[in-house]
């Protein structure tokens, strides 16, 4: 029936990490008939649906959806500037059950941010944010 929930989701990311470089992999799939449920709550504090796909423009949620991540970070702390931070994440989806057939997405995310690590300002931030 309309509006039944069906869904499971299975879903795993795996990071390794050295002298500030961190690489991670992960894949998630999602069964069923319906998307991914979430509520929204809004109160002004946005929604999240607690995936590892839940990214700045999508959120790879949808009925019969495989996803594949990608990610890389680099922290800047170890080069000798504290709180400066980079990172790229890349996402590929298909098999996205619509009535046109199996769909797909992709996302490309680049952040590069900056959080004061003392001081007057200690724990201030700023970031920079590009989606595709």
């Amino acid at each position: 029936t309309k509006g039944e929930v069906d869904n499971n989701v299975y879903s795993g990311l795996l990071t390794y990490s050295l002298a500030g470089h961190s690489i991670g992999a992960g894949y998630q799939v999602l069964t069923g008939d319906s998307d991914f449920p979430y509520l929204n709550r809004g109160d002004g504090e946005g929604t999240s649906t607690y995936l590892h796909t839940d990214a700045q423009l999508l959120k790879f949620n949808h009925a019969g959806e495989r996803t594949w991540i990608g990610r890389y970070a680099y922290d800047f702390a170890k080069l000798g500037v504290p709180g400066l931070t980079f990172s790229v994440l890349y996402l590929n989806a298909d098999d996205i059950r619509t009535g046109r057939g199996d769909q797909g997405e992709w996302e490309r995310d680049i952040a590069l941010g900056y959080v004061v690590p003392e001081g007057t300002f200690k724990g201030l931030g700023l970031a920079w944010k590009n989606a595709t």
